[in-house]
């Protein structure tokens, strides 16, 4: 039994490595985004953007799109879908006109990495305004 916080622990530890095996590091999605949304409090131009894992053990992926001179970092939790994604995906929810990025998919991964709402999006969910999900696809290169 004394054994046994440490096979709970290294489970644990295990497991984002199990589920950031299923995007490698070398993997980029690139998609024509084609409005204007908001991720992690920020406001985004439309255009060209490239998605990219930081490293190979981490759920944080690089977001940019060099013509609007636009670069960020977000943190995606890995959750488990019901089935695998068919293609890569940006997920965005759309309140009236704005959009909030909340999560990317990987082609041939039923693992969804969701991104935390902004502010801005918590007070629309709290206001229960009706909302929709839009889904760009993305390809890798």
């Amino acid at each position: 039994m004394k054994y046994g916080k440490w096979i709970l622990a290294l489970l644990i530890l295990a497991a984002p490595v199990v589920a950031s095996a299923q995007m490698p590091a070398s993997d980029r999605v690139v998609a024509q985004v084609p409005f204007t949304f908001v991720v992690a409090n920020r406001v985004v131009p439309y255009g060209q953007f490239t998605v990219q894992r930081t490293g190979p053990l981490a759920n944080v992926f690089a977001v940019s799109n060099p013509e609007a001179n636009v670069s960020f970092v977000v943190a995606g939790a890995a959750k488990k879908g019901i089935e695998p994604a068919g293609e890569y995906s940006l997920v965005f929810h759309r309140y009236g006109h704005r959009y909030f990025l909340t999560a990317l998919k990987v082609a041939g991964s039923n693992t969804i990495y969701s991104i935390a709402p902004s502010r801005y999006e918590e007070e629309l969910l709290a206001q229960n305004l009706p909302t929709t999900e839009e889904v760009l696809l993305a390809s890798a290169k």
